[in-house]
């Protein structure tokens, strides 16, 4: 059932048709099974509301509170490509991480304990993150202004060997991040 729902809401924000009957269903349905989603199904239900910007906030407080005990979970091994379409969006094995942020971030949802897990989580995996997942995540914590040293850190020490690999918007994304937190960083 969480797959239903996930595939459906990601489809809708594919094809940027904000229905918001629909969406105020599969958000209730969401609610009733939250438990039983896995992380990218939290991530890309999260994605599916901030691609479309449907600021539903209990959903979002409740995907929020249900990804923080799981955050050990996000970019684990054992998640990576259980949603075939994930595979589509080319982010690469943590995009879990970096598209919940992302999506908190684009709704403009400020959830510090979410962000504080998720920082620690991303740091943990950094190496693992393709520069997509590193702009998105620095873009994130630039755009709610929450300037986490420790992870501004760890995005700029895994950016530098990827640096070949960014393409333009990585590249203007994380660039913008570390500038707008005021953040000077030196290899």
């Amino acid at each position: 059932m969480p797959q239903d729902l996930v595939t459906t809401s990601w489809s809708f924000a594919m094809l940027e048709m904000r229905d918001l009957p629909l969406f105020d269903a599969i958000a209730a349905s969401s609610h009733r099974i939250l438990l039983d989603f896995g992380p990218q199904h939290l991530a890309l239900s999260a994605w599916a509301l901030a691609t479309l910007f449907v600021r539903d906030c209990p959903l979002i407080d409740a995907i929020a509170a249900c990804a923080m005990p799981k955050i050990a979970e996000f970019g684990s091994p054992a998640c990576v490509g259980t949603v075939a379409y994930v595979e589509s969006l080319g982010v690469g094995p943590c995009q879990d991480l970096s598209i919940l942020a992302w999506s908190f971030a684009a709704l403009g949802v400020f959830n510090r304990p979410l962000l504080a897990a998720l920082s620690s989580a991303s740091i943990s995996k950094m190496r693992q993150f393709s520069p997509q997942n590193l702009s998105n995540t620095a873009w994130a914590v630039a755009n709610l202004r929450y300037p986490d040293g420790p992870l501004l850190d760890a995005i700029a020490e895994a950016s530098v060997p990827l640096m070949a690999n960014f393409d333009g918007q990585n590249l203007a994304n994380t660039s913008w991040a570390f500038a707008k937190l005021a953040v000077t960083n030196t290899p």
